[in-house]
């Protein structure tokens, strides 16, 4: 059987052998769908088919976003994913970020004014909360020195003239007349201390002369406003009498260190110098030994400055400063050699230096030299003492005193004495000499004039004033007197 020659329409699938009915077929390719209906209801998720092929359509770029009108407008909307007759087409690339161009910027706005906030709560205390208050120690011994002697009265004045007589009455008595003017005042009295006026002392003579088996070699004393102490250099012990009745006090003496020689008062306990121990004795008010303080080289002097006890080694060229509550050295100062005895003017400290004949001047405070140390004064210096102006210095081997102006340091002069002078006191108004070699007392006025020459004990040495008494230790009679 031969071939069929029809030819199929590519439209209605017919077959025909006429050409033309190929041209006059009116039948669409593809039917018309018709409109599109409404989207029905979401049907519920099935469950996921296999992953299809990847598309390999590209999607259209999405459009542009507007443009911003001054300010940067919105990134355009992501352009939708294309779709492929062969599957979904995987994402177009991210539109180009839509916008114009970004404003200019704006004027900076005026500076506001300064507003100040609110004060923030006050903070907690930088120290802790008060502790409990201590319970009350016991009262101290009174730090005040004794008194001093009240100064001379003047004179009275000369009385006033009488008011005139007024007129007789009938009763023969006239009114009392206007009293009259008051007199000048006096001028000063004589410089006589009044409370030894009211002891009868009239003259610089020896009131008593007082022999105890303690004493033994007395060399230096102290005053402590009641009773003298006496150091006893040749029995290691300190003696203490009362200075009114001159009996001894307590269960005096006192046991100390080994040859005692210097002694000082703090206003609480008394300071004794053991020349041979090298120590310093601290006794209370009852002779008990309190601490006992090491120093080295034969310690001599002592002066208290309201502070710190002074000490001065003679063996060496050393002064040490020792606070009168802890018992601690607080110094140690460079002086000339063997420094001896030792004075405070209120501002410094001036140590005597025997064996270079001169005087250290030390700031209490800090321990320094003062520009005008040291001064020279005269051979084998040893005694010291403060007149209120000027500072008396005994030189042993030259006969004589040397006074210096304490605020600057000038020598003012040097005054001849009875003897070899050897310690000063300074009872208020007038300076007291002691001259061991000739048994004689001097008595200068503050001028340097000698007023009086007094006969002592034997070899008198340390000097102490009570307030009313001078006071002389008798070092080879073993006395001590009082004038």
């Amino acid at each position: 059987m031969s071939e069929c020659q029809c030819q199929r329409c590519d439209k209605c699938n017919k077959r025909s052998k006429n050409i033309s009915i190929f041209e006059k077929c009116t039948v669409p390719l593809y039917p018309d769908p018709g409109p599109v209906g409404p989207t029905g209801p979401t049907g519920p998720t099935g469950s996921q088919g296999l992953t299809g092929p990847t598309g390999v359509g590209i999607g259209p770029t999405g459009p542009e976003g507007p443009m911003a009108p001054i300010i940067a407008g919105p990134t355009g909307p992501t352009g939708a994913t294309g779709i492929s007759i062969y599957g979904v087409g995987s994402p177009g690339p991210t539109g180009p970020i839509g916008g114009g161009p970004i404003g200019p910027v704006g004027p900076v706005g005026l500076t506001g004014n300064a507003g100040t906030g609110p004060t923030g709560p006050i903070g907690p205390p930088a120290f802790g909360p008060t502790g409990p208050t201590g319970n009350t120690g016991p009262t101290g011994n009174s730090g005040t020195g004794p008194i001093g002697p009240t100064g001379p009265q003047g004179l009275t004045g000369v009385m006033g003239p009488q008011g005139p007589v007024g007129p007789t009455s009938m009763s023969g008595a006239g009114p009392t007349g206007i009293t009259g003017v008051t007199g000048t005042i006096g001028g000063v009295g004589s410089l006589v201390n009044p409370l030894q006026v009211g002891m009868k002392k009239w003259s610089p003579n020896t009131i008593s002369t007082i022999s105890l088996a303690s004493l033994s070699r007395p060399i230096y004393s102290a005053f402590d406003g009641q009773n003298l102490w006496i150091t006893n250099n040749n029995s290691a012990t300190v003696t203490e009498i009362n200075t009114i009745s001159g009996n001894e006090v307590g269960v005096s003496p006192f046991s100390v260190g080994n040859s005692p020689i210097g002694i000082a008062y703090d206003g609480r306990y008394m300071w004794i110098a053991n020349a041979s121990d090298d120590t310093v004795t601290v006794l209370d008010k009852n002779g008990a030994v309190v601490t006992t303080v090491i120093v080295t080289s034969s310690p001599y002097g002592l002066v208290f400055d309201g502070a710190n006890m002074w000490i001065t080694a003679n063996g060496s060229n050393i002064v040490y400063r020792c606070n009168v509550s802890t018992f601690i050295m607080t110094g140690t100062f460079l002086v000339g050699n063997q420094p001896r005895e030792v004075a405070f003017d209120g501002t410094n400290i001036w140590v005597v230096n025997s064996g270079s004949n001169n005087v250290t001047v030390l700031n209490a405070s800090t321990g320094i030299v003062t520009s005008f140390s040291p001064i020279i004064v005269g051979n084998l210096p040893n005694g010291i003492v403060f007149d209120g102006q000027c500072m008396w210095v005994a030189n042993g081997s030259s006969g004589n005193i040397t006074r210096i102006l304490a605020s600057n340091g000038v020598v003012l002069e040097l005054i001849s004495t009875s003897g070899a002078p050897f310690s000063l006191v300074f009872d208020g108004i007038n300076i007291w000499v002691s001259n061991p070699d000739s048994n004689l007392l001097d008595i200068f006025s503050s001028t340097g004039l000698l007023l009086n020459t007094v006969s002592s004990g034997d070899n008198p040495r340390g000097l102490t004033f009570d307030s009313i008494n001078v006071w002389s230790c008798n070092y080879l009679d073993s006395t001590v007197q009082k004038f």
